[in-house]
């Protein structure tokens, strides 16, 4: 039998909600690439870890100690148990992304100087907090570019350093057991250099992958900082004065600083601001001061909602000590209240504009004002619960039809509605709350299409959740049983899509466009890439189809979507971008066209161009679309001819209305290409522009022309 790929070792001491969410994360992965153990030793926990771990069965391996020992002698009992090629240590407090063990295995086999690999760690609001860490000018270690974007191209460069963070690091087993492993003189604190700098001394390379990347919950462990001074002095005494500076050196070769030599001194200095604050003799610039005071908070903020969002998963903790499938729930509910506050919290910290409206929406807490009912259908009962999650606003009309419509669907499974309301003014909670729904409720301003789709799976029981929008009319009492139905035939499919066809109140351009879209295709279609480097090298057209997928009606496995939440959008296309990550983790997305949902919105000419400026943003943030200025005009001409044949062809219209109709065809497409041009070329638009046509933007903001669809 030949030796597995990594033996996973991760340390635990309490907060076992942490633990859990980190197994759950890892357990849930598909088994495609890289081979694995996960081995956990527990570090004398006194909380209900023990319990909780006891729920994994045969899936993981636990080490019990009686008393904390300590990062350094846990790490090393978990090594001296690991039956992998590599040792890949591995904090509870993170959470694992896609691909990040195949992309650090795939890294130490093609680079067989490097005995330790370290991973790309971002805090929850996407920022970095370990990209490598280098000997800054006092000699003691630092992490480079924490609170950097994690896009910046500094931190999107596979290299060496003289050290890498254990939080998340691969090292191969001959060099660990040649320096033999971590210091035990250490307690919770250097272990990491100590232990890179020694492999280092022996020829051995220290690298950082930053293709591997986690969310990293940091410093929320108990006795982190117990013995900060003591392993302070050791590390002093013994590297302090051996290690090499070498943090300029990295901020040059990144072009973060430059040096113009003169023939005479003194030199020219340049220093991007995204790097250093300039302090001239104690003098800083009023600008400086309020970037440093500001950024200083934000990282505060975040610190103290972290702190609060493990607190929240201790107690519910606490409070279940239920099965692992529990424990894989309760996860799952922590991770999307995460995403939809936390992120949101940090993002809305630091934009400039429109600050008060957003920290209100920060501070009011999403309230649930109903818990519903499970209800069971039809014909013998199974064991499988089935959530509609539903984000309303002003949905009372709405709602009265299409509520009845999924109450009376031919399933065998049992049904619950969610809806997540964000400031209805008409009696959308009331009709909600008849129909024995859970209705959670939120500020306007905090309304995004991704996390309040996390946020509305939070509260949902369900093993399959139903996306459903608010305008989205199910055509038959099939409509579900058909959704669904590809979820048991294909446990590698992660999620189905509904046929979308217009509704019966559509005007003739609408229907056209309705019936035109991907989305309303009489063919199934099931995609997976099968081919990485033909994906990879498609064109912007072929990629945006072959992610194409839909919430106004779709079926989501619940444990896909605690493995992949979907993500905070500036406006729309939390879809597309879910699905694109969701293919690239190895499943299936699927259109089904025997599930059908009536869909569709008679938008006027400026709603239109609303719809296009966000679809615009969307499609260029995650397909890379181009618009050239010059292909505007050609392309309302050609979108007009086609429109116009239309008309005068199958519509069989008196002159009056056909005349009537051309000129809505010139409005409605002028309106969609001057919307795609503007949200495309944003960067380039007046400050604020694309913002202010947003539609999305509108409608949290309560504008009078906006609706969300």
């Amino acid at each position: 039998m030949s030796m597995m790929d990594c033996s996973i070792i991760i340390p635990a001491y309490n907060k076992a909600s942490l633990t859990v969410q980190c197994l759950d994360t890892l357990l849930s992965r598909p088994r495609a690439g890289a081979s694995f153990e996960i081995i956990v030793v527990d570090n004398g926990s006194t909380d209900v870890t023990p319990h909780a771990l006891s729920g994994y069965g045969d899936s993981i391996r636990v080490l019990t100690q009686s008393v904390n020992s300590g990062f350094s002698t846990i790490c090393n009992l978990g090594a001296a148990a690991a039956r992998g090629k590599h040792l890949v240590f591995l904090n509870n407090d993170t959470i694992p992304q896609i691909d990040w063990l195949d992309e650090l295995v795939e890294y130490a086999e093609s680079h067989p100087r490097a005995a330790a690999i370290g991973s790309k760690l971002l805090y929850l609001d996407g920022t970095i907090q370990h990209a490598g860490l280098v000997i800054a000018q006092d000699r003691f270690p630092r992490h480079i570019y924490a609170g950097f974007p994690a896009d910046h191209p500094a931190v999107n460069k596979s290299r060496e350093f003289q050290m890498v963070t254990a939080a998340c690091m691969l090292i191969k087993r001959g060099p660990f057991e040649q320096i033999g492993g971590f210091d035990t003189v250490f307690w919770h604190g250097y272990e990491d250099v100590d232990l890179c700098l020694r492999l280092r001394e022996l020829g051995h390379e220290v690298h950082f992958c930053h293709r591997s990347l986690l969310y990293h919950l940091e410093s929320v462990s108990e006795d982190r900082f117990k013995r900060v001074d003591e392993n302070t002095r050791i590390y002093r005494d013994r590297w302090a004065h051996r290690v090499r500076p070498d943090d300029l050196q990295y901020y040059a070769d990144d072009g973060l600083i430059g040096v113009d030599h003169e023939h005479l001194y003194p030199i020219r200095l340049s220093v991007t601001p995204e790097l250093a604050l300039i302090d001239s003799g104690s003098q800083m610039s009023h600008s400086d001061r309020i970037l440093n005071k500001r950024a200083k908070q934000v990282f505060a903020l975040l610190r103290e909602n972290t702190a609060l969002t493990v607190r929240a998963m201790e107690a519910e903790q606490q409070t279940f000590r239920g099965s692992h499938q529990s424990a894989g729930h309760r996860n799952g509910k922590a991770t999307f209240q995460r995403s939809a506050r936390l992120n949101e919290a940090v993002d809305l910290d630091r934009k400039a504009n429109g600050l008060d409206a957003d920290f209100r929406a920060l501070t009011d807490e999403p309230r649930l004002l109903f818990e519903g009912k499970v209800r069971w259908r039809t014909g013998p009962p199974s064991e499988r619960v089935i959530s509609v999650i539903m984000p309303v606003k002003d949905a009372a009309g709405q709602l009265r039809k299409i509520l009845p419509r999924i109450l009376t669907q031919k399933t065998r499974d049992a049904l619950e509605i969610v809806a997540v309301d964000s400031g209805s003014s008409d009696d959308t909670v009331e009709v909600l709350r008849d129909a024995s729904a859970t209705v959670v409720s939120i500020h306007p301003m905090a309304f995004n299409h991704g996390l309040t789709r996390n946020l509305g799976a939070a509260y949902a029981r369900g093993q399959v959740l139903v996306y459903l929008n608010k305008n989205s009319t199910p055509a038959d009492d099939l409509w579900l049983a058909n959704l669904v139905a590809p979820l048991d035939a294909d446990s590698r499919v992660a999620a189905v899509c509904s046929r979308v066809l217009p509704g019966p109140d559509a005007d003739l351009l609408t229907r056209k466009d309705g019936m035109n879209d991907l989305s309303a295709s009489p063919h199934r279609r099931v995609q997976m890439i099968h081919d990485r480097d033909a994906y990879e090298r498609m064109p912007h057209h072929e990629f945006r189809a072959f992610i194409n997928f839909h919430t106004v009606s779709a079926a989501i496995r619940a444990d896909v979507l605690r493995q992949v939440p979907f993500r905070k959008v500036e406006t729309i296309g939390e879809d597309i971008v879910w699905s694109k990550e969701v293919l690239e983790a190895g499943y299936k997305i699927q259109h089904e066209p025997a599930s059908v949902v009536l869909h569709s919105h008679n938008f006027s000419p400026l709603e239109f161009l609303q719809l296009n400026v966000d679809d615009g943003m969307a499609n260029r943030g995650v397909v890379g679309r181009e618009l050239p200025d010059s292909e505007v005009y050609a392309s309302i001409l050609a979108l007009v001819r086609d429109d116009w044949r239309y008309l005068e062809s199958e519509c069989h219209l008196g002159a009056d209305e056909l005349e009537k109709c051309r000129v809505d065809s010139v409005l409605r497409r002028a309106g969609q290409m001057l919307g795609q041009w503007i949200g495309v070329n944003k960067g380039r638009m007046p400050a604020g522009l694309a913002q202010m046509l947003s539609r999305v933007n509108q409608t949290r903001a309560g504008g009078a022309f906006a609706r969300l669809g």
